[in-house]
């Protein structure tokens, strides 16, 4: 038990580092870039990156909108979402 108390902090710490990239952008950004979370979580290096504009996939969840590559990934998340957003 001791030991997986330092390996999930060591994972949060991971997780928080991609965690920026979800918010929502400001209102005068555009063609912001962002990770895919549920790509980010396959290992699918292809798609990862997303231009955000006002046709990106999105979704609101904890409190924050997260974005998606595409329609698929972002129902893939809204299935489990804390499997993607790391919690």
């Amino acid at each position: 038990m001791r030991t997986l108390i330092p390996i999930a902090c060591l994972l949060l710490v991971a997780l928080g580092c991609t965690a920026v990239a979800h918010e929502e952008p400001a209102a005068s950004a555009s063609d912001r870039t962002v990770q895919c979370s549920v790509c980010v979580y396959h290992r699918d290096l292809g798609c990862v990156d997303v231009t955000v504009d006002n046709q990106t996939p999105s979704c609101e969840w904890g409190g924050r909108t997260w974005w998606f590559c595409s329609e698929g990934c972002r129902e893939q998340f809204q299935k489990t979402p804390e499997k993607f957003a790391g919690r």
